[in-house]
């Protein structure tokens, strides 16, 4: 009894920091526009991957203004052989890891969207720089665009880019028999499924 309690507790504790910190972030993320006059500068590799942080010019280094953010970015490869620019969502705090699964980032969803109740979940695999939307639940066109609208912001990336990206769009048989197996795609890209 005492034992159930404590994990109760502790449970209590953990969600409340997370929500904490999640509402923190939300309130204090900004991402600056192209039209802000910001400038993206190579600030080496990270995992075999190049990373620029994005700084305002004449401010005098990598220092930001009250209001204004620092984004730091990296390459992922693209389905045609080059290369897009997206968010370095590996080091955002809502993105989840295990050790379980090395290389594999959790961005939305969490690791198990079946007790987290998420109606998708979006993971990126570090070894092929692929990502893999799991619709969870109908209706599954609804449920394909939160996923792209919470995609595109996530990556800061616009629906041009997210085509040319290495992804599979998925929905389980236990979701729907008639697209189980398939790659949808996404709906603003060409050769998307049209649910």
């Amino acid at each position: 009894m005492k034992q159930g309690l404590i994990i109760a507790i502790g449970i209590g504790v953990v969600l409340l920091a997370g929500i904490g910190l999640f509402v923190l972030l939300q309130s204090s993320h900004t991402t600056p526009s192209p039209s802000s006059g910001t400038t993206g500068v190579n600030t080496g590799t990270s995992g075999g991957q190049n990373s620029t942080t994005v700084v305002t010019p004449g401010s005098g280094g990598t220092s930001t203004s009250p209001g204004q953010t620092q984004t730091s970015t990296i390459s992922v490869a693209s389905a045609n052989g080059g290369s897009v620019q997206v968010n370095d969502f590996r080091n955002d705090p809502l993105t989840a890891t295990t050790s379980n699964i090395p290389d594999h980032y959790f961005i939305s969803g969490g690791l198990d969207p079946n007790t987290t109740g998420a109606p998708y979940s979006i993971m990126y695999v570090n070894s092929d720089q692929s990502f893999t939307v799991s619709l969870w639940v109908e209706p599954i066109a609804d449920t394909r665009h939160l996923a792209e609208q919470d995609l595109l912001q996530r990556l800061g990336i616009s629906q041009q880019d997210a085509c040319n990206l290495r992804y599979t769009v998925l929905v389980p048989y236990s979701v729907s028999p008639v697209y189980a197996g398939k790659n949808l795609g996404f709906s603003f890209c060409p050769g998307a499924t049209k649910l």
